[in-house]
């Protein structure tokens, strides 16, 4: 199997190296940024920006690298955002 440079960074998220989270954001934030500012706009993108990468760190263990390491960026980011409206209607 190959790899590309994303299960690469994913691989070495899951081994705790830190160095992987920040050629991960360096890498990836922009375009979640802009991702996420279409769902809950620019004020809060950056706050949910954060929280999905709190996450990445967090759940990094379980990044499976036989799917594309952006799906599993983008799933976890539309899932922060999904909390952040979900959290303007339940105050």
């Amino acid at each position: 199997m190959s790899v590309d440079s994303g299960q690469a960074i994913g691989l070495r998220l899951a081994r705790k190296d830190e160095s992987a989270l920040e050629d991960a954001y360096a890498t990836y934030s922009s375009s979640l940024l802009a991702y996420l500012t279409r769902y809950v706009g620019r004020d809060e993108a950056e706050d949910v920006l954060q929280r999905t990468f709190l996450d990445v760190w967090r759940h990094a263990g379980r990044y499976d690298p036989k799917q594309r390491f952006s799906g599993w960026l983008f799933t976890i980011a539309h899932r922060r955002a999904v909390d952040a409206l979900r959290a303007r209607r339940h105050p």
